[in-house]
């Protein structure tokens, strides 16, 4: 049973917290990305967002991962649904005179991970739709599509291991599909979202144990966040518990907090064994955030730290 080695929990609060995005990335051993698909585009804003995450000192199972995504709004209903969104200016204003406040959001995604032993390489699509319950409440639903290919270098193993024997009659790889509902609903200071990871199909051939080799086959995360406000300061609280099939549950906590327009530092941890720490800097209708994880206590496998930037963009399309 492999064991997550890194998790990196975004929260990303600006222009007075009116264009509010949160992103939780959960990366595991096995490199599933979970992200919960009616998080992305909440604020009805088109975005672009880079992150690479690298082993900072090699080992044998030092590791690197490459993401992108790209966000659309689209119409509603064939009403014009202007940009930038709702969230998008501090007035909450806009120019056009037919709107709505409720709209689709459209959003891409391409994953690559690799190791000494292991490459995925993924491709998701969303669909979502924010609907306005209040001029301070809205919700979001969303579907997302994922598929991906594994590629395994088993040469090292035992080649009468009948896992090995399974995998080198495809090739040694695997293509595995899943759907992604999620759920979220929001106002200016808080967020309450819930997502789930269906691994729809995978070849009985290469189970392995008592179940797929693919261990995040199904997850469930829950996710909510609280803006506090302290003097002049506003800390973004938030939390993700997560229920996994065939491995432990395990939960998440981080906090962040703007000290000027330009400038903000982050922090948490995962079940307090691992913890990470940053800082962002905010250019305008930019963001370019840089993170250190690693991982304390007795029991670690191992004290590698990790390294990840992360470059995000609005308002490009």
């Amino acid at each position: 049973m492999k064991k997550i080695i890194i998790i990196l929990f975004f929260f990303i609060t600006i222009q007075s917290l009116k264009a509010q995005e949160y992103i939780e990335v959960l990366r595991s051993a096995d490199n599933t990305l979970l992200v919960n698909p009616a998080l992305a585009g909440i604020d009805g804003r088109s975005s672009l967002s880079v992150l690479d995450t690298r082993s900072i000192r090699g080992t044998r199972f030092s590791s690197r991962l490459s993401y992108a995504s790209a966000s659309f709004r689209m119409t509603d209903n064939l009403i014009y649904c202007p940009t930038p969104g709702y969230f998008s200016s501090s007035s909450g204003t806009r120019s056009s005179r037919r709107v709505t406040n409720n709209h689709f959001q459209t959003s891409i995604d391409l994953l690559s991970y690799g190791n000494s032993m292991f490459k995925r390489l993924s491709l998701g699509a969303t669909l979502g739709y924010r609907q306005q319950l209040t001029r301070e409440v809205n919700m979001m639903f969303a579907l997302k599509t994922l598929i991906s290919q594994d590629k395994f270098d088993l040469t090292a193993w035992d080649t009468s291991d009948p896992l090995y024997q399974n995998w080198v009659s495809n090739n040694f790889k695997q293509y595995l599909f899943a759907l992604v509902p999620g759920f979220t609903i929001y106002s200016k200071n808080l967020l309450i979202g819930l997502s789930t990871k269906i691994g729809m199909f995978n070849e009985k051939k290469f189970q392995f144990q008592d179940g797929k080799f693919d261990p995040f086959g199904t997850a469930t995360i829950g996710t909510i966040s609280y803006d506090v406000p302290l003097g002049e300061l506003i800390i973004s609280l938030g939390g993700n518990y997560v229920l996994i099939s065939d491995e432990p549950n395990f939960y998440t906590f981080g906090l962040k907090t703007k000290l000027t327009d330009y400038f903000a530092l982050i922090g948490g941890s995962r079940d307090m064994v691992e913890v990470f720490a940053g800082v962002e800097v905010i250019l305008d209708k930019t963001s370019i955030e840089l993170y250190i994880n690693n991982f304390i206590g007795d029991n670690v496998r191992s004290s590698v730290p990790i390294y990840s930037v992360r470059l995000k963009a609005f308002d490009l399309f």
